[in-house]
């Protein structure tokens, strides 16, 4: 069975394995239908989605309960195509353990640690084409240590070091064709030393500070 709307020209998806087939905006709006029925506050398990025609499950939207007003277990969450969205645990209503993010292609685009309801760990991210955007590490949601960020072709981009979410210390940032593009160096966010290099690596600016912490102002020298 094929949709037949009023929107004209949009792409046609799957629904179901019996190839019943809608329109991107119908789905939309039908599975919208569908989860307005459902109270996240009160139901005791999330909503499955059907197909309309077949009722065939498309998708279980996840296996997380409400247990005393609280959120425990598994949830998980798709894109309007039914590709995995979001996958992660509760426990005691809080955010416990491994985070998961995809893009609607099925490509993983976010990997972290949760404890307590806060990022703990690695945080790890992707180009929609599976290269590895960035990563670095957190402590109670604040950067903490190494951050490096790559370009969609795999090459570093960038590279600096975080303590407790501020920039401390040297940063490097590249070109493409891996030229230093600047050098820099940071004491809790305030930039106290700027390099900045062409495609050659040829220097074309500097420029240096210092920071008078009675008047807590900051000055440049050129």
């Amino acid at each position: 069975m094929i949709c037949f709307s009023e929107f004209e020209n949009e792409e046609l998806l799957k629904f179901c394995n019996d190839k019943h087939i809608f329109c991107k905006s119908c789905m939309n709006l039908y599975v919208n239908t569908q989860y307005n029925k459902y109270d996240h506050h009160y139901s005791h398990t999330l909503l499955d989605i059907y197909c309309p025609y077949c009722k065939n499950i498309i998708k279980k939207e996840g296996a997380m309960k409400i247990i005393n007003g609280k959120k425990e277990g598994l949830f998980t969450s798709y894109h309007i195509n039914f590709q995995l969205n979001e996958k992660y645990f509760y426990k005691n209503n809080n955010v416990e353990g491994l985070y998961e993010k995809y893009y609607n292609n099925g490509i993983l685009q976010i990997e972290c640690y949760y404890i307590n309801n806060q990022r703990n760990g690695f945080y790890i991210e992707y180009y929609k084409n599976g290269v590895m955007k960035s990563k670095c590490n957190y402590i109670n949601s604040k950067k903490n240590g190494l951050y490096i960020e790559y370009y969609e072709s795999g090459k570093m981009k960038l590279r600096n070091n975080y303590i407790n979410g501020l920039l401390n210390g040297y940063e490097e940032e590249y070109y493409e064709n891996g030229v230093l593009k600047s050098e820099s160096y940071y004491l809790n966010n305030e930039n106290i030393f700027l390099k900045k290099y062409d495609e050659k690596g040829n220097n074309i600016y500097t420029k240096k500070y210092i920071i008078n912490y009675f008047l807590d102002k900051m000055y440049s020298i050129f």
